[in-house]
């Protein structure tokens, strides 16, 4: 055997390995309730609704679509959403608040899945909107980068609708024993 094919046969063991050890830690999280899609973790409305966040209609996340050391991606139906009739009757748009709360709860979830448990607090947050996220939109893509330090979790949210940016949120949350 020459040394190039030596070191082909090494390279596919060690990629067989290292595809293992992955299958071993996928499976690991499954245990934990999760889903999963082609390696990417899914929760959706029941299981978002079974961690810490608010239930009902202040759970703003419909589904997480992607986990991963540093972030997620989440999304949010909007079209039939209960708050546009309410909202400027005669010119419907989403509330940013709404907004911030969803960001808030992204990075809730994230949490949660890193292994914190307790009751999550929104310490500070910044905001700023781009454009109106309207009943048309439809879905609105959360994009979430997070750092930790210890129970506290600064997230940078990039939400994004119709192919558009419509805000940028930087939520910090604490999470409190208990």
């Amino acid at each position: 055997m020459c040394w190039t094919q030596n070191l082909l046969a090494h390279q596919i063991e060690f990629s067989h390995k290292k595809a293992r050890r992955r299958t071993m830690k996928l499976c690991s999280l499954r245990d934990r309730g999760c889903e999963y899609r082609q390696s990417i973790l899914f929760y959706d409305r029941s299981k978002l609704e079974a961690t810490f966040l608010p239930t009902g209609r202040m759970l703003q996340l419909d589904r997480v679509t992607e986990i991963t050391e540093s972030g997620l991606t989440a999304e949010m139906e909007v079209e039939q959403h209960w708050v546009f009739p309410m909202h400027f009757p005669s010119d419907p748009i989403f509330p940013g608040t709404l907004l911030i709360e969803a960001a808030g709860q992204a990075v809730a979830v994230w949490a949660w899945h890193a292994g914190l448990r307790g009751k999550p607090r929104l310490l500070k947050v910044a905001a700023k909107f781009k454009s109106a996220v309207l009943p048309s939109d439809r879905l609105v893509i959360l994009t979430v980068f997070v750092q930790r330090r210890k129970n506290i979790c600064l997230g940078t949210v990039d939400l994004s609708a119709g192919g558009r940016s419509v805000a940028e949120i930087r939520p910090m949350i604490i999470v409190l024993p208990g």
